[in-house]
């Protein structure tokens, strides 16, 4: 990351801060994040998922721990695209 990226995303405006956005979203979405992610990711993941829970309508928003997974999902893809196929099936998308 450039010392102007880590500026726009964790300086004063935090331009691409997630919290900022999420409640404003219009249509159902899927959070996922890895336990390792969330173990060892530091200060950008600290708190992140109750967060995100505090801020959404719990019948439009969804969010998916994956258990093992790091932040690119290393040797568990598969059960994030089942988390996935099974998020886009259970929903209504009218």
């Amino acid at each position: 990351m450039t010392a102007a990226g880590y500026i726009d995303k964790y300086g004063p405006a935090e331009r691409y801060n997630l919290l900022k956005f999420a409640a404003e979203l219009p249509c159902p979405a899927l959070f996922t994040y890895g336990t390792k992610e969330l173990a060892s990711g530091g200060i950008p993941f600290a708190g992140m998922p109750e967060a995100l829970k505090s801020l959404l309508h719990p019948e439009c928003r969804f969010i998916e721990l994956i258990e093992g997974a790091d932040h690119v999902y290393t040797g568990v893809a598969d059960q994030l695209a089942a988390r996935i196929a099974a998020w886009l099936s259970d929903n209504s998308f009218v």
